[in-house]
């Protein structure tokens, strides 16, 4: 998890990195309702709908 969301590859994650890891983290959970941590196209929906709960818009 830490390699992924290093952005900048300085070896340290800003706060910016690690509240957008929390996030995806967060929305994984919520949305991986069968918990096998893949999200299935029945999922989608789910994960979209959380997203745009918490203010995003899908572009």
């Amino acid at each position: 998890m830490f390699k992924q969301h290093n952005a900048n590859g300085d070896g340290s994650l800003s706060l910016k990195e690690v509240t957008t890891a929390f996030r995806a983290h967060l929305s994984l959970i919520h949305a991986n309702t069968n918990e096998d941590r893949k999200i299935s196209s029945k999922e989608m929906e789910t994960l979209i709908n959380y997203t745009m709960s918490l203010g995003y818009q899908i572009k």
